[in-house]
């Protein structure tokens, strides 16, 4: 067993250059899904050749799980056997996994989770918990096996492992791109891509080639969604004074109303992702559709960012703790009267005079009024999303465990127990991840 211990030392070490290491000792969901299928990596490379799992390189790690969930299965079947490699749900009690911690692992790996119609739930007081008790954030609507979404992410934690030993530029680092069409334009690095040398089975050397990097400033709503791979001679690390700290760590803005743009933005492309359908041919230019849902959501962000005392300090730092229900109510449904929203905008116009935020509400009350002329179906479908956008969110109530049913109803009532921008920031950068590990296809040349 102490290959396999060792195997589970590397496998958190290497975890933790992406995920970092748990608050909770007991780690998470995607914590026990990562170390896990590294884990089992590394013991299955490690039987394999001369040396053990300390002679295993983080290049010759990647490149096998580069190959996927399936590869994986036909690496592992040394360790379980054919059986349990190829295997889904097997038994702990019918294969001995109590006296065999590899294949407890294995196990838990290939093991399906709850349907996807409760993903969402919190278990009842008493009631056995669901994820095996540990929280989870990422795909928590698919009930597939770990080892099959879970690979991608620990090749990410691999990649990063790979970046920190070889001196490369770290994911999520703001950067400069120098140079071509996006010369002096700013970025967030994705990921290092890496040159795989499928005959050594491994990485070429030295630092990496090219980065996969998503353009635009933090908390610009005109950042691109699609990423971009641009040469590593092109990508120069920004001084921490060229820009201010990333969404959602301790940012600061020029005015409130770029605090809830940004949050908007955010709360907007969620809902995209998780409803395509409702979105299928929006146009996304900057007299579209989507730009006005942003402002209409920005709107009701700012309104009730006001009305609960939450503008001050300007610097927008305050207005994470926005609730959202009362932003929803701001807005019409299917069936109510467009006229809430002129008069919403023109209140909120009055009221706050000559102020910065003046500006971008008058070019909100123009892009609205600018659909006048082609009759109420875009200005309702455009209100009535932005209301679906907010109240999706404010549905998200995660109620804590071991209250009654009379505790959660008083505490609705009085206001105590409601959503707030906060309580989704997990959501929106679990999202922001998943969109990260869409674009793996992207990351590699052979």
């Amino acid at each position: 067993m102490e290959e396999w211990e060792r195997a589970c030392e590397r496998g958190s070490e290497v975890a933790a250059s992406y995920l970092g290491k748990p608050d909770d000792p007991r780690g998470t969901w995607e914590w026990t899904a990562v170390t896990g299928i590294l884990s089992m990596t590394f013991a299955a490379l490690g039987k394999s050749i001369q040396g053990g799992v300390d002679a295993v390189g983080l290049g010759t790690l990647l490149w096998h799980l580069q190959q996927g969930p399936g590869h994986l299965r036909a690496l592992v079947v040394p360790l379980v056997g054919d059986r349990l490699a190829a295997g889904t749900d097997t038994a702990p009690d019918t294969v001995g996994a109590a006296d065999d911690p590899v294949v407890a692992r294995w196990l838990w790996l290939t093991r399906t989770w709850p349907e996807a119609a409760h993903a969402h739930e919190r278990p009842a007081p008493g009631s056995a918990p669901r994820w095996d008790g540990l929280q989870r954030v990422y795909r928590r609507e698919h009930q597939d096996p770990a080892v099959d979404i879970g690979t991608d992410w620990a090749l990410m934690a691999a990649n990063a492992a790979l970046t920190l030993q070889r001196g490369g530029i770290a994911p999520q680092t703001r950067v400069r791109i120098v140079g071509g069409g996006e010369g002096g334009g700013s970025a967030t690095v994705i990921l290092p891509a890496w040159e795989l040398d499928d005959e050594a089975r491994d990485v070429n050397s030295g630092p990496p080639p090219s980065y996969l990097v998503r353009l635009g400033a933090t908390g610009d709503r005109s950042v691109q969604f699609e990423p971009l791979l641009v040469s590593g001679d092109r990508v120069r690390v920004l001084e921490l004074e060229d820009e201010q700290a990333p969404f959602g760590a301790d940012r600061t803005f020029t005015t409130v109303w770029g605090a809830c743009s940004t949050w908007a933005g955010a709360l907007v492309n969620w809902h995209r992702v998780r409803t395509p359908a409702a979105w299928s041919g929006v146009d996304t230019g900057e007299a579209g559709r989507l730009p006005l849902v942003n402002g209409l959501v920005t709107l009701a962000l700012f309104v009730t960012t006001r009305a609960e005392g939450l503008d001050d300090p300007a610097d927008g730092t305050a207005v994470p703790r926005t609730p959202l229900m009362p932003a929803t109510d701001l807005l019409p449904g299917r069936f109510s009267g467009l006229y809430q929203v002129d008069e919403l905008l023109n209140r909120v116009i009055s009221d706050v005079g000559q102020q910065p935020e003046r500006g971008p509400l008058e070019e909100v009350r123009s892009l609205w009024k600018s659909f006048e002329r082609t009759g109420r179906e875009v200005r309702e479908w455009a209100a009535w999303t932005a209301h679906e956008v907010l109240l999706a969110h404010a549905g998200q109530l995660r109620v804590p465990v071991g209250l009654s049913a009379r505790d959660i109803l008083a505490r609705l009532s009085s206001g105590q127990l409601q959503v707030t921008l906060a309580d989704r920031a997990e959501d929106l950068v679990a999202d922001a991840q998943q969109r990260s590990h869409d674009a793996l296809g992207l990351l590699f040349e052979n």
